[in-house]
């Protein structure tokens, strides 16, 4: 798909008629009963600022990345997008095509658990932050003498809390099991690790280093399902050293 970085950004989006759930930091969140249309705009947020200007087309490379991995990983968890072809979209949604192409998903609902499952596997952030002041991770020890964007094998699970306002904190796995409960728990670890570890090695092959990422999951008749809202892994990503 090609990418018009030379036209207007679209911060805003509007489909008079359509309820609008949430206007997240860059999405814009519409509710359809027992789906969702998922659209991200241009906006640019920074440290949960979001700035006055967008990028063009900046919505479009989420949204492509987004069903790109969730192609790739599907193996591994259910995933929630139904569709990201406008022309299958319920009629109601028709006239605002120019606006829904290639920056959005119809997915299915879900119960969002409320948690950030974050898997790190390099020690560099707000992870380095803790290392430096505790010797490990929301509660995992490492070993010392560890520097910054150090390496770490395997990776690790440090979940955090899902702030509405301002930065998520990290917490330990044994909060995350009192919030959401053990097996729950148990589930979203395993399954976040694997993602991670398939993604690290699919982009190490083509020369990119997989910092550390986010993985959001809600759970819809009694399964864990991959959502998008709000982020979608690479979080952080480097070109590696040749």
């Amino acid at each position: 798909m090609t990418v018009d970085t030379k036209s207007s950004p679209l911060l805003d989006t509007k489909l008079p008629g359509v309820p609008l759930w949430k206007r997240g930091k860059v999405r814009d969140v519409y509710d359809l009963g027992d789906q969702l249309l998922v659209v991200a705009t241009d906006r640019l947020s920074a440290f949960d600022v979001v700035l006055p200007t967008g990028i063009p087309g900046k919505g479009i490379v989420l949204t492509q990345m987004s069903l790109f991995w969730f192609e790739l990983l599907k193996d591994v968890v259910p995933h929630h997008v139904l569709s990201a072809d406008v022309s299958r979209y319920p009629a109601v949604l028709q006239p605002f095509a120019d606006q829904l192409e290639g920056r959005s998903m119809l997915v299915v609902k879900t119960d969002v658990l409320p948690v950030e499952c974050v898997v790190r596997g390099y020690i560099t952030g707000s992870g380095f932050k803790d290392y430096k002041r505790t010797g490990g991770v929301c509660g995992i020890s490492l070993p010392p003498g560890l520097r910054d964007s150090d390496r770490l094998d395997p990776a690790i699970f440090t979940p955090a809390t899902k702030a509405e306002t301002g930065h998520d904190e990290n917490i330990s796995y044994e909060t995350m099991v009192e919030t959401v409960g053990s097996e729950r728990a148990a589930e979203a670890r395993r399954v976040s690790l694997e993602l991670y570890e398939r993604a690290r090695a699919h982009a190490e092959a083509r020369g990119i280093v997989l910092a550390d990422t986010k993985f959001e999951f809600g759970v819809r008749d009694g399964r864990l399902i991959w959502i998008a809202y709000p982020f979608l892994l690479p979080i952080a990503a480097t070109l590696a050293e040749p």
